[in-house]
């Protein structure tokens, strides 16, 4: 996708690291690629800053989300979601 490879792993995750974005098999569609671009574009923006500020972020969210159902809900609707799916032009 663009300048970025995607890697299909059989961890159950959806990381973009840089120019790699890892992928479980059944995360593979078009929406969650370009969520996953979006995160790359923060990195790109962010530098440095990009895995504390968006990476913890994200990863704390993603934490709670499997610990309270309730508050997956909302996950794509909170920063830094929101911004990595707008950057990535994820449609509804």
């Amino acid at each position: 996708m663009n300048e970025v490879t995607v890697i299909v792993t059989r961890a159950p995750i959806g990381v973009s690291l840089g120019q790699y974005i890892f992928l479980h098999p059944s995360l593979v569609t078009e929406n969650i690629l370009r969520h996953e671009y979006g995160h790359t574009l923060q990195g790109y923006r962010r530098g440095p800053f990009y895995l504390l500020l968006e990476g913890a972020t994200s990863f704390i969210q993603a934490t709670i989300s499997l610990v309270v159902p309730a508050y997956a809900d909302d996950y794509f609707n909170r920063w830094p979601e929101n911004e990595a799916n707008e950057l990535g032009g994820v449609t509804p």
